[in-house]
């Protein structure tokens, strides 16, 4: 994303003008730009402006859009130690995407898709072990850095998959397959918050 754009302004903008599809778009884009400059409470702002507007558009199906938006209220609220908030919204959202993966059109597991969906699976079931691990230490020892690399790598390399995956959705597939992306980030941020819950 670009540093200079301020895509809650534009969100705003797009939303007085009744244009709510790229309003949505740039309140999912602020968002993210605030989870990854560690403003967790301007991304869940972000993320509950785009769902109200999500009732808006004009559309058969906004259900992948409001579950990515979703997820990054589940992130935000993790980070922000409101375990048991996250962990409902997880749950609610658990549900919500195993309901777009039982009415998504099926697709060979070889195919483009299916390799990047398992590769991404695969990610955040490390990701979770990355997180027990670094659970384990007091809180007044600070977590090696080749743990903390480690975790940067694969977060890096989950980004460049979903990147991958958004790439082949807009070949014709739109979002059909948000499901499975979304439902392993639950997954992930459940894991978290109840390991954190308990330590």
């Amino acid at each position: 994303s670009n540093p200079r754009v301020n895509y809650s302004r534009l969100a705003y903008h797009f939303e007085k003008g009744g244009v709510y599809h790229s309003a949505a778009r740039y309140y999912m884009l602020a968002a993210d730009r605030a989870i990854d400059t560690y403003a967790y409470h301007e991304a869940l702002k972000n993320a509950r402006q785009g769902i109200e507007l999500l009732a808006l558009i004009d559309e058969t199906d906004t259900r992948p859009i409001k579950a990515q938006f979703l997820v990054k209220m589940i992130a935000s609220h993790s980070m922000l130690g409101d375990y048991n908030v996250a962990i409902e919204l997880a749950s609610q959202s658990e549900s919500y995407c195993q309901d777009l993966i039982k009415n998504r059109p099926a697709f060979p597991s070889n195919s483009t898709l299916g390799t990047l969906l398992n590769q991404i699976d695969t990610i955040n079931r490390h990701l979770l072990l990355i997180d027990e691990r670094i659970a384990d230490y007091p809180l007044s020892v600070d977590v090696p850095l080749e743990i903390q690399r480690e975790k940067l790598i694969k977060e890096e390399e989950l980004k460049k998959l979903k990147d991958q995956v958004s790439k082949e959705q807009a070949l014709g597939k739109r979002q059909l397959y948000a499901g499975e992306i979304l439902l392993g980030e639950c997954y992930r941020w459940l894991g978290y918050c109840n390991m954190h819950k308990a330590s």
